[in-house]
């Protein structure tokens, strides 16, 4: 049976504020032009555990709400949709880990209209949430040239959750921010 842990959008907020004042004082004049925010579920198989193992790792977000740098809705680009496979070398105790990937983003539910985001994947552990955080370059489609960060927060697994039961799925809340 699968075991779901939700972050909540809390610590996705914190961790988004703690990036932001962490970045050049140029940031403020210059912020992004299209913000998409919404829920991640990812899993993991194997499932993870107490051993550091190579994992395949599935990522899927949707976007229900995309604003402009002036928080408005974007007439366009209204939702967006993410996923990718990849492989990671991952347990519950050591979430750490980096590698680079491309993912497709998809816009408005089914429209053909696609982004190719290129970019360098760390896994960190940040107050408690596991943090995915992708920075890179959208490489063709809508926005291209335009740099991008998705900014994906899990619940931890931990050490007592995987004394008992390996971890298959975790749930969290997404950010996509495009053109920083």
């Amino acid at each position: 049976m699968p075991r779901t842990l939700a972050a909540p959008a809390a610590a996705l907020l914190l961790t988004a504020a703690a990036a932001l004042a962490t970045a050049p004082a140029a940031r403020a004049a210059d912020p992004a032009l299209l913000v998409c925010t919404g829920s991640n579920t990812t899993d993991f198989t194997p499932a993870l555990t107490l051993t550091t193992q190579s994992v395949t790792v599935k990522d899927e977000a949707l976007s229900a709400a995309c604003l402009n740098s002036d928080g408005t809705a974007n007439a366009t680009y209204k939702t967006a949709y993410w996923n990718e496979t990849a492989s990671q070398n991952l347990s519950c105790v050591l979430p750490s880990s980096t590698r680079t990937g491309t993912r497709n983003v998809n816009w408005n539910f089914g429209s053909p209209t696609t982004s190719v985001f290129t970019y360098s994947l760390t896994t960190t552990v940040v107050a408690g949430q596991i943090v995915q955080t992708c920075t890179g370059t959208i490489t063709s489609g809508s926005f291209s040239t335009k740099s991008a960060k998705i900014i994906v927060v899990l619940s931890p697994p931990g050490l007592g959750s995987c004394l008992l039961t390996p971890l298959t799925t975790a749930s969290g809340q997404a950010v996509l921010e495009i053109g920083l």
